[in-house]
Protein backbone atom coordinates (compact mmCIF):
# COMPACT_ATOMS: atom_id res chain seq x y z
CA UNK A 1 0.00 0.00 0.00
CA UNK A 2 1.18 3.52 0.14
CA UNK A 3 3.17 4.99 2.87
CA UNK A 4 3.75 8.10 4.66
CA UNK A 5 6.98 9.01 7.04
CA UNK A 6 6.60 11.31 9.76
CA UNK A 7 10.12 13.10 10.81
CA UNK A 8 10.92 13.79 14.17
CA UNK A 9 9.50 17.73 15.26
CA UNK A 10 11.64 20.31 15.37
CA UNK A 11 14.88 17.97 14.99
CA UNK A 12 18.46 19.09 12.78
CA UNK A 13 19.23 15.52 10.92
CA UNK A 14 22.00 15.05 9.11
CA UNK A 15 22.49 13.24 5.93
CA UNK A 16 25.24 12.56 4.18
CA UNK A 17 24.38 9.61 1.42
CA UNK A 18 20.48 11.01 0.35
CA UNK A 19 17.06 9.78 0.98
CA UNK A 20 16.47 7.42 -2.05
CA UNK A 21 12.73 7.24 -2.28
CA UNK A 22 11.04 4.52 -5.05
CA UNK A 23 7.42 5.28 -5.78
CA UNK A 24 6.98 2.91 -8.77
CA UNK A 25 4.64 1.07 -7.31
CA UNK A 26 3.06 2.82 -4.38
CA UNK A 27 2.88 6.69 -3.10
CA UNK A 28 4.98 8.07 -0.96
CA UNK A 29 4.66 11.20 1.39
CA UNK A 30 7.57 12.10 3.86
CA UNK A 31 6.59 15.16 5.82
CA UNK A 32 9.46 16.69 7.64
CA UNK A 33 7.23 17.37 10.61
CA UNK A 34 9.07 21.15 10.82
CA UNK A 35 12.53 19.32 10.74
CA UNK A 36 15.87 20.21 8.80
CA UNK A 37 17.57 18.11 6.35
CA UNK A 38 21.11 18.70 6.37
CA UNK A 39 23.61 17.81 3.73
CA UNK A 40 27.17 16.66 5.47
CA UNK A 41 27.98 14.72 1.94
CA UNK A 42 28.14 14.81 -1.82
CA UNK A 43 24.45 13.91 -2.67
CA UNK A 44 21.06 14.97 -3.57
CA UNK A 45 19.08 15.52 -0.31
CA UNK A 46 16.17 13.77 -1.66
CA UNK A 47 15.75 11.91 -4.70
CA UNK A 48 12.08 10.66 -5.78
CA UNK A 49 12.23 8.01 -8.59
CA UNK A 50 9.43 5.80 -11.27
CA UNK A 51 10.46 4.87 -14.43
CA UNK A 52 10.09 6.04 -17.53
CA UNK A 53 10.63 2.66 -19.92
CA UNK A 54 10.48 0.26 -22.79
CA UNK A 55 11.12 2.04 -25.59
CA UNK A 56 9.07 1.47 -29.14
CA UNK A 57 10.72 2.85 -32.32
CA UNK A 58 8.49 3.35 -35.38
CA UNK A 59 5.83 5.31 -33.51
CA UNK A 60 3.39 7.03 -36.62
CA UNK A 61 1.64 10.01 -34.91
CA UNK A 62 -1.76 11.68 -36.52
CA UNK A 63 -4.38 14.26 -35.51
CA UNK A 64 -7.80 12.98 -34.93
CA UNK A 65 -10.56 14.96 -34.08
CA UNK A 66 -8.85 17.04 -31.39
CA UNK A 67 -6.49 14.23 -29.80
CA UNK A 68 -3.39 12.64 -30.91
CA UNK A 69 -2.86 9.30 -32.16
CA UNK A 70 0.24 7.04 -32.01
CA UNK A 71 0.53 3.90 -34.48
CA UNK A 72 2.68 1.28 -32.77
CA UNK A 73 4.33 -0.90 -35.51
CA UNK A 74 2.54 -4.21 -33.28
CA UNK A 75 -0.21 -3.86 -31.05
CA UNK A 76 1.33 -2.63 -27.34
CA UNK A 77 -0.05 -5.32 -24.83
CA UNK A 78 1.14 -3.25 -21.53
CA UNK A 79 -0.88 0.13 -22.62
CA UNK A 80 -4.37 0.98 -20.71
CA UNK A 81 -6.96 4.04 -20.45
CA UNK A 82 -5.00 6.26 -17.85
CA UNK A 83 -1.57 5.39 -18.70
CA UNK A 84 1.00 7.94 -19.47
CA UNK A 85 3.57 7.42 -22.32
CA UNK A 86 6.42 9.57 -23.45
CA UNK A 87 6.20 10.71 -27.08
CA UNK A 88 10.01 11.45 -28.57
CA UNK A 89 11.79 11.93 -31.36
CA UNK A 90 15.73 13.05 -32.60
CA UNK A 91 14.50 16.13 -33.62
CA UNK A 92 16.10 19.60 -31.53
CA UNK A 93 13.90 21.32 -29.56
CA UNK A 94 13.61 24.89 -30.71
CA UNK A 95 15.47 26.95 -27.67
CA UNK A 96 16.89 24.24 -24.99
CA UNK A 97 19.75 24.54 -23.64
CA UNK A 98 22.41 22.46 -24.01
CA UNK A 99 22.86 20.06 -20.87
CA UNK A 100 26.31 18.87 -20.24
CA UNK A 101 26.86 18.88 -24.47
CA UNK A 102 23.62 16.90 -25.68
CA UNK A 103 21.60 19.09 -27.34
CA UNK A 104 17.72 19.04 -26.07
CA UNK A 105 15.25 16.91 -28.12
CA UNK A 106 11.75 16.91 -28.55
CA UNK A 107 9.72 14.94 -26.36
CA UNK A 108 5.75 15.55 -24.45
CA UNK A 109 4.35 12.81 -21.81
CA UNK A 110 0.76 11.90 -23.12
CA UNK A 111 -1.91 10.19 -21.40
CA UNK A 112 -4.18 7.41 -23.02
CA UNK A 113 -7.78 7.90 -23.83
CA UNK A 114 -8.44 4.96 -25.77
CA UNK A 115 -6.58 1.63 -27.14
CA UNK A 116 -7.51 -0.11 -30.35
CA UNK A 117 -5.02 -2.84 -31.78
CA UNK A 118 -1.83 -0.86 -32.75
CA UNK A 119 -3.68 2.42 -32.36
CA UNK A 120 -3.80 4.56 -29.25
CA UNK A 121 -5.44 7.56 -28.73
CA UNK A 122 -4.17 10.50 -26.35
CA UNK A 123 -5.70 13.18 -24.74
CA UNK A 124 -5.65 16.38 -26.71
CA UNK A 125 -2.95 17.73 -28.97
CA UNK A 126 0.69 18.30 -28.55
CA UNK A 127 2.89 21.18 -28.81
CA UNK A 128 4.73 21.22 -31.92
CA UNK A 129 4.23 18.04 -33.20
CA UNK A 130 4.44 18.82 -36.64
CA UNK A 131 8.54 19.03 -35.16
CA UNK A 132 8.52 15.38 -34.81
CA UNK A 133 10.02 14.20 -38.00
CA UNK A 134 13.20 11.49 -37.15
CA UNK A 135 13.13 8.37 -35.26
CA UNK A 136 9.40 9.24 -33.81
CA UNK A 137 9.78 6.56 -30.30
CA UNK A 138 7.27 6.01 -27.14
CA UNK A 139 7.79 4.83 -23.85
CA UNK A 140 5.92 4.09 -20.40
CA UNK A 141 6.01 5.48 -17.32
CA UNK A 142 5.51 3.67 -13.81
CA UNK A 143 5.24 5.86 -11.03
CA UNK A 144 2.58 6.45 -8.17
CA UNK A 145 2.70 9.91 -6.45
CA UNK A 146 5.45 11.84 -4.25
CA UNK A 147 5.18 14.18 -1.79
CA UNK A 148 7.61 16.61 0.43
CA UNK A 149 6.35 19.06 2.90
CA UNK A 150 6.74 20.90 5.76
CA UNK A 151 10.46 21.88 7.11
CA UNK A 152 14.16 22.98 5.41
CA UNK A 153 16.72 21.64 3.22
CA UNK A 154 20.08 23.28 3.64
CA UNK A 155 23.31 22.23 1.72
CA UNK A 156 26.41 23.51 1.83
CA UNK A 157 27.99 26.42 -0.32
CA UNK A 158 31.43 26.17 1.13
CA UNK A 159 31.41 22.29 -1.25
CA UNK A 160 32.05 23.71 -4.43
CA UNK A 161 32.37 20.54 -5.99
CA UNK A 162 28.75 18.83 -4.87
CA UNK A 163 26.36 19.76 -7.82
CA UNK A 164 23.56 17.53 -6.76
CA UNK A 165 20.26 19.46 -6.14
CA UNK A 166 18.95 19.70 -2.87
CA UNK A 167 16.24 17.82 -4.45
CA UNK A 168 15.49 15.89 -7.44
CA UNK A 169 12.37 13.80 -8.91
CA UNK A 170 12.32 11.85 -11.89
CA UNK A 171 9.80 10.44 -13.96
CA UNK A 172 7.33 10.94 -11.74
CA UNK A 173 3.74 11.47 -12.01
CA UNK A 174 1.78 13.85 -9.47
CA UNK A 175 4.95 14.90 -7.15
CA UNK A 176 3.74 18.02 -5.05
CA UNK A 177 6.42 20.08 -3.02
CA UNK A 178 4.58 22.36 -0.20
CA UNK A 179 5.58 23.84 2.56
CA UNK A 180 9.49 24.04 1.88
CA UNK A 181 12.45 26.10 2.89
CA UNK A 182 15.65 25.55 0.63
CA UNK A 183 18.86 27.58 1.59
CA UNK A 184 22.63 27.17 0.15
CA UNK A 185 23.42 25.24 -2.23
CA UNK A 186 25.94 25.18 -5.56
CA UNK A 187 23.93 23.77 -7.95
CA UNK A 188 19.69 23.23 -8.16
CA UNK A 189 17.37 23.75 -5.08
CA UNK A 190 14.75 21.60 -6.56
CA UNK A 191 14.90 19.65 -10.00
CA UNK A 192 12.04 18.06 -11.75
CA UNK A 193 13.10 15.89 -14.59
CA UNK A 194 10.74 13.94 -17.35
CA UNK A 195 7.94 14.75 -14.90
CA UNK A 196 4.20 14.51 -15.00
CA UNK A 197 1.71 17.36 -13.03
CA UNK A 198 4.28 18.67 -10.79
CA UNK A 199 3.31 20.83 -8.21
CA UNK A 200 5.25 23.75 -5.93
CA UNK A 201 3.63 25.45 -3.23
CA UNK A 202 4.63 27.71 -0.44
CA UNK A 203 8.37 26.95 -1.31
CA UNK A 204 11.53 29.68 -0.75
CA UNK A 205 14.78 29.06 -2.75
CA UNK A 206 18.04 31.37 -0.71
CA UNK A 207 21.36 31.08 -1.21
CA UNK A 208 21.77 29.58 -4.47
CA UNK A 209 25.37 29.89 -6.53
CA UNK A 210 24.28 27.99 -9.45
CA UNK A 211 25.85 28.73 -12.71
CA UNK A 212 24.46 27.05 -15.42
Amino acid sequence: GNGKIIFPSNKIIPIATGLMVDVRTRSIELDLNGSTLKLVGNAALVTATGTNVGIVSGIVLSKVGGNMTATYPTAPTNLVIGDWIKIFSDDGLPGGHPDGGNPPRMGQAMQITNVAGKVVTLNGTMLKDYLYKTNIRASKYTSKAFTLRNGTLVGDLNQISWKWPLVQITSVINSVVDHLNLLNSNSFGLNFTDTINGRITNVSFKHFHDDP
